[in-house]
């Protein structure tokens, strides 16, 4: 997905996760630094399962998400930690033949640039549902 900063009005691709558990969206402070962005550095807690308030100090930002989506607040971390579990693949799209359609990139974890949380809650609504019925006649 492409990302732009108001500051500067540069833009990237780069790959985001959707996060419907986190209440905070986090970017890579590599990302932020190739797009030029400077915030205001602030402490701030990230409540994980393992560890609860996990102080961390970053800086505070804003984003452009394919030209449609603001962040308003995001936070700037050293690397966002991603599990190789949370990208589909092609194995899990042939497991559903509702989503046979669906082309997925294959991408390492390492390029997880952003995790997009419920603070940014129009990134969750839903543009385009595809029906998919199986329907079986019995004689």
């Amino acid at each position: 997905m492409k990302v732009r900063s108001r500051q500067s009005n540069e833009e990237l691709f780069t790959h985001a996760l959707l996060d419907n558990g986190s209440d905070v969206s986090l970017c890579a402070k590599d990302l932020a630094g190739q797009l030029g962005i400077q915030g205001k550095q602030t402490k701030f807690y990230l409540t994980m399962q393992e560890k609860q308030d996990s102080h961390k100090f970053g800086q505070q930002i804003s984003l452009t998400v394919e030209a449609k989506i603001e962040i308003p607040r995001l936070w700037t971390v050293e690397k966002v930690n991603a599990s190789s579990h949370s990208i589909s693949t092609d194995q899990d799209i042939r497991r559903w033949s509702h989503l046979q359609d669906i082309n997925l990139r294959c991408i390492n974890e390492t390029k997880i640039d952003l995790i997009i949380g419920c603070n940014v809650p129009e990134a969750f609504w839903v543009l385009e549902t595809v029906l998919h019925l199986n329907l079986y006649f019995f004689i």
